[in-house]
């Protein structure tokens, strides 16, 4: 019995919220002020969260659980849908994200790659110069042993011109020793 009077009580107060509802109500009394709806746009996923949790416990509290708002399960369906959207363009953007850290990484990689290519090359440049002054510094030697060895050469052969062409006057005329037989000794043979 005491079920059926409440449940008489229930029918009750939904009869007299219903009259309510179609009668005005005086300015005097503090009725709650709807709140402005945020833009969903703008909100986090936890927030979003937070704002259907929020939903839920207004209709929770303002509807007995016979009775279900349409407007509140319009809304929430809304709400879920837009939440839907927003977590598939937080995807998205986390995606571009990674996508993007790992091109900066390549990057940073590349740049790191370039300046020690640069240093490389700097270091190689010095050893080119390097060696190029070594070359010029032995062609100059070699050039200087060349006319060097030109000038012995030269000198030889005047020397040994000079040999050649004293041998050669005393081939011609050879000088004659003094002989110690008398010429009257050697006879002449016709």
């Amino acid at each position: 019995m005491v079920m059926a009077s409440s449940k008489r009580n229930l029918s009750d107060l939904l009869r007299q919220e219903v009259q309510q509802e179609k009668a005005p109500v005086p300015q005097t009394q503090t009725q709650a002020a709807p709140k402005p709806v945020p833009n969903l746009a703008r909100m986090t996923k936890a927030q979003l969260l937070a704002h259907i949790e929020t939903l839920y416990a207004q209709q929770e509290a303002a509807v007995p659980e016979n009775s279900v708002d349409q407007g509140l399960l319009t809304e929430k369906e809304t709400l879920a849908q837009q939440v839907k959207i927003l977590e598939e363009k937080i995807a998205a953007q986390q995606q571009a994200i990674a996508s993007a850290e790992k091109t900066i990484q390549t990057l940073q990689t590349d740049s790191s790659e370039k300046a020690k290519l640069e240093t490389e090359l700097g270091e190689q440049r010095g050893l080119v110069e390097k060696l190029y002054g070594q070359i010029q510094n032995l062609e100059a030697q070699r050039v200087e042993a060349e006319q060097a060895a030109e000038r012995t050469v030269e000198e030889d052969r005047a020397l040994v011109l000079a040999r050649i062409s004293s041998y050669q006057a005393n081939l011609q005329f050879p000088a004659q020793p003094p002989s110690s037989i008398p010429d009257e000794e050697i006879g002449w043979f016709d």
